[in-house]
């Protein structure tokens, strides 16, 4: 995402340029979510045509506004989530309620934003729900630590959508909530590595 990605080079280099082009990103999205008609398709989509693809972008937009948070007010962070990050945590909530690769974007990107805002509800929805991270890792994996659909890209793409969310948990000092879910994902991480087939 180029928005993330200005957000890094402001963290990095301290030019405000970067920050001031970022958050008018934010700015967009925040402003237009509502106006922008719905998709016609799944949960009433308003960037995307899938929920996966919001999520994977959500996730961006999250870990932009965390790089941002000492350049912008209280009150345009918040601004941010009333009308941007809330309304797409609700909608990705609504959907994939199963064990799934795509589920585990979904309930990242909202885990991402429970971080960002310190809110109860949407990480208890995001990691403890029926369809949470927690329960996504405890269902997902196979004894041998790959993932259920049985495929070695999903195992890939499950630990993919997770990392950020862990790594955004670590910097807020919850990764002791998570322990056992990041020793699944880098036991799925590694699984492949130990793979073995007889001739």
């Amino acid at each position: 995402s180029h928005i993330e990605t200005a957000a890094q080079l402001y963290r990095l280099t301290g030019d405000k340029k970067y920050a001031d082009w970022a958050g008018a990103q934010l700015d967009f999205y925040a402003d237009n979510y509502a106006r922008w008609p719905k998709a016609r398709n799944i949960a009433g989509i308003h960037f995307m045509w899938q929920p996966l693809d919001e999520a994977v972008d959500l996730e961006h937009y999250a870990e932009a506004a965390r790089l941002l948070v000492d350049y912008v007010t209280t009150e345009h962070k918040q601004r941010w989530f009333t009308e941007l990050f809330s309304p797409e945590c609700g909608l990705l909530n609504s959907t994939m309620h199963e064990i799934h690769n795509i589920a585990c974007w979904q309930r990242a990107a909202v885990g991402m934003v429970a971080v960002l805002y310190h809110d109860d509800s949407l990480w208890n929805d995001a990691v403890e729900g029926k369809y949470g991270i927690k329960a996504q890792l405890a269902e997902g994996p196979t004894s041998d630590y790959v993932w259920r659909e049985q495929s070695l890209g999903y195992n890939s793409y499950v630990v993919h959508a997770l990392t950020p969310f862990f790594i955004a948990a670590s910097f807020a000092g919850d990764s002791r909530k998570l322990t056992t879910e990041m020793e699944i994902a880098e036991n799925m991480l590694l699984a492949p590595i130990a793979m073995r087939f007889p001739r």
